[in-house]
């Protein structure tokens, strides 16, 4: 007997294995891909157009880098020495007038384009310049990588979860988390409010509030608010609130017959009619 219970929990867990992979849709891995593919080929194509854009502008404007200062080759002038026939003002005058000035000559209207021109995106022409193809690729394999850690990470976290709680299915987690959360946070699930899910808690429920229509009873829209006036005269704003909310789940399970009803009518209209 000991040793058909392990094998027995060792089935049940590769059964569950096969039902998570089987349940997993075949989009997903095909958007995983798709994605990863998208990221890293957008970014290489717009650096490729961005860098042929660069290029062709600076083939069109091959006058938009700021002109190289010269050095003039000739000595500097000596200093005027002032005539003896020349008044005091006058040599003065020569002494303090400003040299001429040894760059190319180049117009104020020129710099002042290439100035402009060079300005506007200074960064952006630089960054161009110095990028190369491979730091396109590096950039590629860096989101690689780190597309790569999170989806392991995450996978990885996931398979620990499934590992240490037993839950290998989204319904079966959900009945752990609402168990767990009943055990432990007793405060928060007296405040929240779920419909009762089989006839014990219905019937707990109608213990609690005793205004109500029957399973028998077909539900209205005036007895409902009789039922709200009475249990408001009598229990007040809480009594009404727990009625109100049995009003709604009434509401909502004369919807699902009537559903069902409809859906029942036309299937046994469309074999009536096929026979």
């Amino acid at each position: 007997m000991s040793s058909e219970a392990p094998t027995r929990s060792h089935r049940d867990a590769e059964t569950r294995r096969l039902a998570t992979k089987q349940s997993m849709p075949a989009w997903l891995p095909i958007s995983i891909f798709v994605g990863t593919s998208l990221a890293i080929g957008i970014p290489i194509l717009m650096f490729r157009k961005a860098r042929a854009t660069a290029f062709k502008m600076s083939l069109d404007n091959p006058s938009a880098a700021p002109p190289r200062r010269v050095l003039s080759s000739s000595p500097s002038p000596a200093p005027i020495k002032p005539s003896q026939s020349s008044n005091p003002s006058s040599s003065a005058r020569r002494r303090f007038r400003p040299l001429p000035t040894t760059t190319a000559s180049v117009s104020s209207a020129d710099l002042k384009d290439s100035s402009s021109e060079w300005d506007s995106h200074p960064s952006l022409l630089t960054a161009l310049s110095k990028s190369t193809t491979s730091n396109a690729f590096l950039a590629g394999k860096a989101l690689f990588i780190a597309t790569t850690l999170v989806g392991v990470g995450a996978f990885g976290l996931v398979s620990a979860v499934q590992h240490l709680t037993g839950a290998y299915t989204a319904p079966e987690f959900a009945r752990l988390m609402r168990y767990w959360t009943d055990q432990h946070l007793r405060p928060i699930t007296d405040r929240i409010h779920r419909s009762p899910e089989n006839e014990e808690e219905r019937k707990a429920a109608l213990d609690i509030a005793a205004f109500g229509v029957g399973e028998d009873e077909e539900w209205t829209w005036e007895d409902a608010e009789k039922r709200m006036k009475r249990a408001y005269e009598e229990g007040g704003f809480s009594l009404w609130g727990q009625v109100a909310l049995r009003e709604l789940e009434a509401e909502a399970r004369a919807e699902r017959a009537r559903r069902r009803r409809e859906v029942a009518d036309e299937a046994a209209s469309r074999s009536g009619t096929f026979s």
